[in-house]
Order: structure tokens, then sequence, then C-alpha cells
């Protein structure tokens, strides 16, 4: 019962994983995105934006652009088909090459705060298939995002500090399947809203 109550609890984070870039930065990509308690570059304006607190009294930019290959992926198998006749096939899906661009910027200190910009794009990819049966059901699956995420942090005495900031997210998609029986080709986008808190603290030295 305890493997499985684990199991629930692990795949139900797993929604999505196939779209998520967590690393956004020189820093999240060296550390596998392990690096929310120790961002301390510009990248702590999406990551972890109260330590822009603690920081040097200086502005910091950086820009990065990532590049993400998707090998094809293969798939072998047979079918029966309504009259009884079994198909088989071998076929492969697209190779997929993406450009990440991401932006970070935090401030010097400004009458006691320190601003930071950060511009990512936290999901997206693509998969598609251009061969039957995969195109039945999963022709095109394809999420573009970009999030602009000012922040703003606060200090609290010297071993603390505070921040909150606004997010702004626009996402595509694209959604295509093609079959005898039904087809699909959706396309759709959305600009939502969103905000963040962080504290952070450093006890000692």
């Amino acid at each position: 019962m305890r493997n499985i109550t684990l199991f629930l609890m692990l795949g139900s984070t797993l929604f999505a994983g196939g779209y998520k870039i967590p690393e956004t930065s020189l820093n999240s990509v060296a550390l596998s995105s392990a690096n929310v308690a120790h961002a301390f570059g510009a990248d702590a304006a999406y990551y972890n934006p109260a330590n822009m607190a603690f920081m040097k009294d200086e502005n910091v930019l950086e820009a990065d652009l990532m590049y993400i290959g998707l090998s094809d992926v293969g798939y072998k198998g047979s079918y029966t088909t309504a009259f009884g006749t079994t198909t088989g096939y071998d076929i492969e899906s697209k190779k997929e090459n993406f450009f990440v661009p991401s932006l970070h910027y935090v401030s010097q200190n400004i009458s006691g705060v320190r601003f930071g910009l950060s511009i990512v794009s936290p999901a997206g990819l693509s998969k598609r298939w251009g061969d039957a049966p995969a195109i039945y059901s999963a022709e095109e699956f394809t999420l573009k995002t970009v999030e602009v995420n000012p922040s703003v942090a606060f200090p609290i005495g010297d071993k603390a500090a505070f921040a909150v900031g606004v997010r702004a997210i626009y996402s595509e998609g694209v959604v295509k399947s093609t079959s005898a029986i039904a087809s699909r080709d959706m396309d759709g986008d959305s600009m939502d809203f969103g905000y963040n808190l962080a504290l952070s603290c450093k006890p000692t030295s």
C-alpha cells in the first residue's frame, strides 16, 4: 500500500513533464535546476528574488540561448483491422530542434530595495509524427510559452529578505491528428497573470 501511495504522489507531479523547461540560466543548467537556494546571480530574479537583497550592490545582467535537440522516436508494432487482417508498422517521429532564449536582470540597490526582471520560456517543445497509425491521435502537439516576471526584494535586517513579483505568461498551442474517422486541427493562445512570493533567510555566515 505504501508503494502504491508513493507511486500516485510521484505520478501526479509528472503531468506535462515533457513540455517543462526548468533550466533557464547557466547556473540552473549546471545544477540541474537545483539552484533555488543558491541563486545569487542575475537568475535570482526568477528562481529566488528574495536573494537579490544579498547580492553585491551592482547591476547584473545575464542573457542565454539554449539549444534543445529532440531525436526521433522509433515505434514498432502491429494491429488487426476490423476485417481480421494484421498489419505491421515501423515508424519514427520527426526530429525537433529548438532555441530557447532567456534574460535575467537585477538592479543595484535603489533606495534600499533591489529590482529584478526575467523573461523566460518555462515550458514548450513539440512532438510530431508523419506516419500512421501515430497520426491518428498524435500528429502534432506543440506548446510555446513566454513569461515576463518583474520582482522587487526588500531586506529584513541583515539576515532575511522578502520579495514579491508579478507573472505575465503568454502561451500558444497546436494539436493535430488525421484519420479516416475524425481529424483535429486546433490552435489557441492565452494571456495569463499571476504572482510570486519569496522569503530568504541567512541565519549564519
